[in-house]
């Protein structure tokens, strides 16, 4: 392919376009209220399927933080809080309003947080 047209492309229902920005749109604002009640720069986030047990639609967000260690099994970063605290920060879920053209779309959408343990190979 030498560039300048996409290889497929799709239409989405507002709605389901609404379903999945809000998403996004709800992680950046979970991110930045998580970060400033832990009194810290900044915690991961993302965009994810809901638990199996979740009595939920759609994408959820993730507040995440990890610790990293390296090959040897030595700490190479600390998570910036601790995993109870990273609960109790976080919103459990925050409210999102799209609107395009006169069509609005609203949802919350819950907040689930996450600890890891990244390990160098």
């Amino acid at each position: 392919m030498s560039g300048g047209e996409p290889a497929a492309y799709d239409t989405w229902s507002f709605e389901e376009w609404g379903r999945i920005e809000s998403a996004e749109v709800g992680a950046t604002r979970a991110r930045t209220v998580t970060a400033r009640r832990l009194g810290v720069e900044e915690v991961g986030s993302g965009m994810s399927s809901p638990p199996d047990e979740a009595e939920t639609e759609g994408l959820v967000i993730t507040v995440q933080i990890s610790k990293t260690l390296s090959r040897d099994g030595e700490v190479v970063s600390w998570p910036v809080a601790t995993f109870p605290d990273l609960k109790g920060a976080a919103p459990r879920s925050v409210d999102v309003t799209l609107s395009i053209e006169g069509d609005t779309f609203s949802r919350p959408v819950p907040v689930y947080v996450s600890y890891s343990v990244m390990h160098y190979d």
